[in-house]
């Protein structure tokens, strides 16, 4: 049976080992992947891989990805760029709301923020988010935060959803790893059942007013 032929994106190369020092055969994969949205220009992927088999399965994947346009190239863009990046795309926001965001996203962007936003794991949150939840994390004054409610934290984690998923639309990022993440509620106040003849379920009762006594006028007889 005849070797099959590798396809043109696949290359039989020979390098040196850098632990052995010795010549090693590897496949490189040379790929289209679509355009940059960033530089608006034909990006390719290369890579280079131990087997064939691991390279025909590597160029599968990346001519998937073309197809679907959903190929992330790797990059350095930092967790601090993306969430200041989607702050200022906040066109119609408010201040106000703009202001709650910054507030939200500070831990993240202090414990994080030079971090490359495609090396942000789900463990890098669920760490930040138990160090808020205990209390004594610094801010960037030098403040020692107090233990964060649950609705804080809350607030928290769909603010960094939403700074995420917009670095998903610039395809910076290929998933959310926060997506994942169910907050627990902050305390909400149940509306109380209405009981008839009873008025609301705990609420105390009216307090009544005394009966005043009728006072029924004299009769007048006739004078005598």
């Amino acid at each position: 049976m005849s070797r099959q032929q590798l396809p043109p994106q696949i290359t039989k190369i020979e390098v040196t080992d850098r632990r052995t020092k010795k010549q090693v055969v590897r496949y490189q994969v040379v790929a289209d992947v679509g355009v940059n949205l960033e530089t608006g220009k034909r990006q390719q992927v290369r890579r280079r891989y131990n087997t064939e088999k691991e390279a025909r399965a590597a160029l599968s994947k990346f001519m998937e990805l073309a197809s679907t346009d959903s190929f992330v190239p790797t990059s350095e863009y930092t967790v601090e760029q993306v969430c200041t990046d989607w702050l200022d795309s906040l066109h119609w926001a408010r201040e106000t709301t703009l202001a709650g965001y910054r507030y939200n996203l500070a831990p993240l962007r202090e414990a994080h923020g030079n971090l490359a936003v495609q090396k942000l794991t789900r463990l890098h949150l669920d760490r930040l988010v138990a160090a808020l939840k205990k209390g004594g994390t610094t801010t960037e004054k030098g403040h020692v935060r107090r233990p964060w409610s649950a609705r804080s934290l809350k607030r928290t984690v769909e603010t960094t959803v939403m700074a995420l998923d917009y670095a998903i639309e610039r395809k910076l990022l290929s998933h959310n790893v926060a997506a994942a993440m169910k907050p627990k509620r902050g305390k909400t106040v149940k509306p109380k059942p209405y009981t008839p003849g009873r008025g609301i379920e705990g609420a105390q009762e009216p307090r009544r007013q005394p009966r005043r006594a009728r006072v029924v006028p004299r009769s007048v007889g006739p004078s005598a």
